[in-house]
């Protein structure tokens, strides 16, 4: 099923992280910023609060109608259960920095960020770190499109990103050919599906 092409109106503040679920006629989408998760049920006509973290958020993503996953400063991570009306905030064997976060199952899901990389297979109640790619700085963006394979953005102060794959669920991660020059900026990946 494609997604059709929905235009929000997003409000004043440093919008870092955007999730669209599944079409629907309430064009329901939440986003990560600067300490809160705000959603939106109206197509972005109205945006209400929905969680403070006490820090940065950067990632944010559903598995479903109720659950969702945020990440951000200090290896935090928020999950909902209930489509975002309530959030708790887990604890992570990481306090660095997380930038983004791909499901490829309800269950299954990673983050990455500041020389980190984690798994969960309990729909993100725990994360275990998993292999970090060598020559790896900083994972940007992380999409997975089964619950082995993915690519995660990684970027070393600006000066050189690269596109990494794994197939046995971050166990270990491949480079990947680019016609993206260290002067370009990716900063996520997102795959049809």
């Amino acid at each position: 099923m494609k997604c059709p092409l929905r235009h929000f109106r997003l409000p004043a503040l440093i919008l870092v992280g955007l999730f669209l679920r599944a079409p629907s006629a309430h064009a329901v989408a939440f986003m990560a910023g600067l300490g809160t998760v705000q959603k939106t049920t109206n197509a972005g006509t109205t945006w209400n609060f929905s969680a403070s973290s006490g820090g940065e958020l950067d990632g944010i993503q559903f598995t479903n109608d109720s659950q969702g996953i945020a990440v951000g400063t200090l290896g935090r991570v928020l999950r909902t259960t209930n489509g975002g009306t309530s959030w708790t905030s887990l604890t992570t064997p990481t306090t660095n920095q997380l930038e983004d976060v791909s499901f490829a199952s309800d269950s299954i899901g990673y983050a990455v960020g500041a020389g980190v990389a984690l798994r969960t297979t309990s729909g993100g109640r725990s994360w275990s770190s998993i292999t970090w790619p060598s020559g790896a700085c900083w994972g940007l963006g992380v999409w997975f499109t089964s619950t082995t394979t993915g690519v995660m953005i990684s970027d070393c102060g600006g000066i050189f990103r690269t596109i990494l794959k794994t197939t046995d669920g971050g166990a270990s991660w491949t480079p990947q050919t680019s016609p993206v020059t260290s002067t370009d900026l990716i900063m996520r990946v997102v795959v049809a599906r």
